[in-house]
């Protein structure tokens, strides 16, 4: 935990695209953020993140990381959904609901994910992120908010990808897809009650 004047905020995510979109965003927010790999005493085993919603799964991980020594932590969860294929993956995005190993690649993913939209002619190639949020606070409750963002896929990659994003290769729009991520985003962080009461807090 940082040793600061800060309220401290454990981001319990070790995926380097959701490190880079809203750790800046919370540390500006005036929280002292860290995350799994900076935090000691944790529990020894994963949250089972097997709920049907994007949502309940992000307040699976928060809960399961929170404690007293880190009384406030932040989770996320995100699904994708793609229009011409009937919102598949869904909530299961990595996997593919199933399809796709736990240990499947960036760059598989993107293979298999263009493999589906072959057919698919651009203007069609539409879809949107699933977002769920979930902050565990020191009274042991935890909040949850659930937000959209549509997007446009290509027909091949546009940029090299962010490790752990596959998508940030194929999004129609900014090269900087990690700033695209962050100005979706920025407004519902700094306007969510409970992150701003936290943040307001003294230690």
């Amino acid at each position: 935990m940082p040793n600061d004047s800060r309220p401290a905020l454990l981001f319990a995510s070790g995926n380097p695209t959701k490190q880079l979109i809203y750790r800046p965003i919370l540390d500006q927010m005036g929280l002292a953020v860290y995350d799994l790999s900076e935090a000691s005493n944790l529990p020894l085993d994963q949250p089972v993140e097997d709920a049907a919603t994007v949502t309940e799964n992000a307040a699976i991980k928060a809960a399961h990381y929170q404690s007293e020594n880190h009384p406030h932590v932040f989770a996320h969860d995100v699904g994708i959904c793609f229009d011409a294929l009937n919102d598949e993956p869904g909530v299961q995005a990595r996997r593919w609901g199933g399809k796709l190993g736990d240990s499947v690649s960036d760059e598989d993913w993107m293979d298999y994910l263009l493999m589906r939209l072959k057919d698919v002619p651009s203007e069609k190639r539409t879809g949107r992120f699933v977002v769920g949020w979930a902050l565990a606070t020191g009274d042991k409750q935890v909040h949850t908010l659930l937000l959209e963002s549509p997007f446009v896929i290509a027909d091949k990659p546009l940029r090299p990808m962010t490790s752990g994003s596959p998508m940030t290769a194929l999004m129609v729009g900014d090269d900087d897809m990690i700033a695209q991520r962050q100005a979706v985003f920025v407004k519902q962080l700094k306007t969510w009650l409970p992150l701003l009461q936290l943040a307001d807090q003294t230690i």
